[in-house]
């Protein structure tokens, strides 16, 4: 499979935790709201039962209209927040389908778009000059990158050659050169000793084998490119009849809508989260009254009071808040379990997300990627025991690596891709698709001398004599030959 639908994959798995996460922290709200709502009842019942026993008592005095208006409002705002979040979510959802079916519609039209080209032999030509010189321009280049760096280390040889450096500085045997009889005997006797004539030549060889390769791989460079644009020139008129660049722009405009909609549902969620975590500002406000007013009350007062009135009214007020207290009490315990389920539901997330991220941190959202599974393994399967802590980050990370593998080069289909117009962009909502990456060239140098030759071929030699130095022979760029020796 393509690394842009594994990458879906993982997103998909990634917004499935985050929707169980939104449940549950609604049902956390919800549970949170009624064990208010016990609260506020059982208030506005010792309220009712001072009322009756403590007339003689001013200081007892509960302002329940100003508690039910900040219960109701706070309801509302729960309400409210969880249908806002229940019509973004499932916009969310028609979106991403929405997505899939654009992708697979895209996926179509790519086939119908690499047959007609398959079939053109003008640009089945095109795309082979392409690849052929881009191939050639890449050996040229680390070519190039291998010569530079065996200038560089042989001209820092010649460089600690007092004798030599003081007679090319001079200008020694050019028309720059100018000296007195005795001087100029003088530094015929230093130019034997270093052999100079000889060095100098294969000196100054070494910076011409470098400007010619240099040349070279501009002139690849300029080739390439022009195989490059002809080939995209055949992509595009294709494309533009079958009304792929349409289809982009349509994934584009969709992507987008995809990312709003999910920033969205992260600040419904955020706020859903709030409610769950009795957090914000109506929550707040309506506790500090209720424990306010609680405090006020003498509750072990008022029970003996009502076994010695012959009114029966605070007796049945008195039942009702025995029996409304376990009811709030099984209300704190459900809500610690939810809670539990909660903080499960968080963890998966968390472990949803750090695989996603660690998809894409890794280099593995490639379009040069593509992974294979084996007969009885598949990326579900895997994801799935990810998440049932079968298997650690680290361990499934390392099985998708070993899934994947270059896709093949040349091929139609890819070069097809390459050349046509942008169509998987990234969006920060994690709904990533593929990704080009360049191609990593090593390099390998050799210990005592150094060859470059744009045929592939190479000599070292090394000849030494009393009081010089020596460096090896060299070949680069084109047929470019020095022999270095003291």
């Amino acid at each position: 499979m393509e690394a842009y639908k594994l990458a879906r994959a993982l997103a998909q798995n990634t917004a499935t935790q985050r929707l169980q996460l939104s449940s549950v922290e609604a049902s956390v709200a919800d549970l949170r709201g009624q064990q208010l709502s016990l609260q506020q009842q059982i208030a506005s019942l010792y309220q009712k039962m001072a009322t009756v026993l403590l007339q003689e008592s001013s200081s007892v005095h509960v302002d329940e209209q100003s508690i039910q208006t900040l219960l109701q409002q706070l309801n509302k705002e729960i309400d409210l927040t969880r249908q806002q979040l229940a019509a973004e979510e499932q916009r969310f959802q028609q979106r991403q389908r929405a997505l899939v079916a654009l992708d697979e519609q895209i996926d179509q039209h790519e086939a119908e778009r690499d047959s007609q080209l398959a079939a053109d032999p003008l640009a089945e030509q095109a795309r082979v000059d392409k690849e052929n010189f881009a191939i050639e321009l890449e050996k040229q280049t680390l070519l190039h990158a291998e010569l530079e760096a065996e200038v560089a280390e042989k001209t820092a040889v010649y460089g600690q050659q007092k004798l030599f450096n003081y007679l090319l500085e001079k200008g020694y045997a050019t028309e720059k050169y100018h000296a007195w009889r005795l001087r100029r005997n003088l530094d015929n006797w230093i130019a034997g000793l270093c052999r100079f004539n000889e060095n100098a030549a294969n000196y100054r060889m070494l910076f011409a084998l470098q400007k010619a390769s240099e040349t070279k791989l501009q002139t690849l460079e300029q080739q390439a490119a022009a195989r490059d644009e002809l080939f995209r020139g055949f992509v595009s008129r294709v494309e533009k009849d079958i009304g792929l660049p349409e289809l982009y722009q349509r994934l584009e405009a969709l992507e987008a809508k995809l990312t709003v909609s999910q920033q969205k549902v992260s600040q419904l969620q955020l706020k859903i989260q709030a409610f769950a975590s009795g957090e914000g500002e109506n929550f707040q406000r309506i506790m500090r009254q209720l424990s306010e007013q609680m405090s006020r009350l003498p509750q072990q007062k008022l029970s003996e009071l009502v076994a010695r009135t012959a009114s029966p009214d605070d007796d049945i007020m008195l039942e009702r808040i025995r029996t409304l207290i376990p009811q709030e009490a099984s209300l704190t315990g459900r809500i610690a379990a939810v809670q539990t389920d909660r903080e499960n539901a968080r963890k998966d997330l968390g472990l949803a997300e750090a695989l996603e991220s660690a998809f894409h941190r890794n280099g593995l959202n490639n379009d040069d990627l593509e992974f294979k599974w084996g007969l009885f393994d598949s990326e579900e399967k895997q994801i799935r025991r990810y998440m049932n802590g079968e298997q650690s980050l680290r361990e499934i990370l390392a099985k998708i690596s070993a899934a994947s593998r270059k896709r093949p080069r040349p091929a139609p289909a890819s070069s097809y891709n390459n050349a046509g117009s942008s169509r998987r962009s990234s969006s920060g909502s994690g709904w990533t698709s593929r990704s080009s990456s360049g191609t990593n060239a090593s390099r390998a140098s050799s210990g005592g001398g150094f060859s470059a030759s744009s045929g592939g071929s190479s000599s070292s030699s090394g000849t030494s004599s009393g009081g010089g130095f020596s460096s090896s022979s060299s070949t680069g760029g084109g047929s470019y030959r020095t022999t270095d020796s003291f």
